[in-house]
C-alpha cells in the first residue's frame, strides 16, 4: 500500500484498482481483525448505537481488540 501512495498520480482509476487488488492480496491479514472492531467503535463515537448492535463480532475479531486495548461493547 505504501508503494500506491507514494507513485505519481499518473495511474488510470482502472491502473490504481488493479493495483490495489494487487497489494491488497499480500496485506496483513491480521490487521484485518481490527477492522470491525474499529467500525463499531466508530459507530458508538459517532451516536449510531443501532448500527453498532447490528455489526457483531467474531471470536478471534474480540480478542484481536482486546488485546489492542478495545474492545468495544454495544453501544
Amino acid at each position: 500500500m505504501k508503494e500506491l501512495i507514494n507513485k505519481p498520480s499518473g495511474f488510470s482509476d482502472e491502473e490504481l484498482h488493479s493495483a490495489y487488488l494487487r497489494a491488497e492480496e499480500s496485506d496483513n491479514h491480521t490487521l484485518g481483525l481490527l477492522r470491525d472492531a474499529a467500525h463499531k467503535r466508530a459507530l458508538i463515537a459517532s451516536g449510531c448505537s443501532a448500527e453498532a448492535k447490528a455489526l457483531s463480532l467474531s471470536f478471534p475479531e474480540k480478542i484481536a481488540a482486546w488485546f489492542a486495548g478495545d474492545l468495544p461493547k454495544d453501544g
